[in-house]
């Protein structure tokens, strides 16, 4: 579904899945940065749906896991110019015990990382991940 009209704001949930101490980061094809399972919540949707369609479309599995845990809000604004005003990112946790096999859309994402605390540190994050949240869980 579309934007509807006049929408100031995008909501967008980022999971955070952790298994063995390290998360799981994801990279579009076309882009340079990594960025936690996620996206946009689309219109009409609840916040359980969107987690739920965003985890089987950026890792090929359906969530088997109880609730995940809300960990941060934060409003991220774009420059005037934008088609939105800013961003509503809604950082959820999900622990696994074990890492779980990934299956990437591959005309969609172009690689998969299970990063630890230290390669985290380095890794091109996007603006909109907030790798300090991220560092901090590890």
């Amino acid at each position: 579904m579309s934007d509807p009209q006049n929408a100031s704001h995008r909501v967008s949930v980022k999971l955070i899945c952790i298994a063995d101490n390290k998360i799981l980061l994801i990279r579009k094809k076309g882009k340079n940065v990594f960025n936690p399972v996620g996206g946009w919540v689309d219109f009409g949707e609840t916040i359980p749906q969107t987690i739920e369609r965003e985890f089987l479309e950026e890792t090929g599995h359906i969530l088997w896991e109880k609730g995940p845990k809300l960990l941060h809000t934060e409003i991220k604004h774009f420059p005037e110019w934008g088609q939105f005003d800013g961003v509503v990112n809604i950082f959820y946790l999900l622990s696994f015990d074990t890492p779980f096999d990934v299956v990437l859309e591959e005309w969609v994402y172009a690689e998969f990382k299970r990063c630890s605390k230290s390669e985290l540190q380095d890794l091109p994050v996007s603006d909109h991940t907030n790798k300090e949240l991220l560092l901090s869980l590890m």
